[in-house]
Parts: structure tokens; C-alpha cells; sequence
């Protein structure tokens, strides 16, 4: 689970971060949505998606 120990130094948000990647399973998603709207997930310091 690599993925879950670089969501870790994400920052607080880690527990939403965690709860949608237990949500998809897939990686290649998962990245792509990092991509995307990583810099907002930084920015707002929380997930807007629930």
C-alpha cells in the first residue's frame, strides 16, 4: 500500500483521502484524480466531495 503512506504526509485530510481510495480500489483513478484536483485538495485543506 504505497499509496496510503505517501496520503499519510498528505496532511490532515489523509482520513478523507484514505476513505475515497478504500472507495477506489483503483490506482490508475486514484492517481488521475490526484493529478487533476491535487492542487485543490491542498489548497481547500479538505475534500469537497464529501
Amino acid at each position: 500500500k504505497i499509496h496510503s503512506s505517501t496520503l499519510e504526509d498528505e496532511g490532515p485530510h489523509k482520513d478523507s483521502l484514505s476513505d475515497l481510495m478504500k472507495s477506489n480500489n483503483k490506482s490508475g483513478c486514484w492517481l488521475t484524480f490526484l493529478q487533476e484536483n491535487g492542487e485543490r485538495v491542498e489548497s481547500s485543506g479538505k475534500d469537497d466531495l464529501g
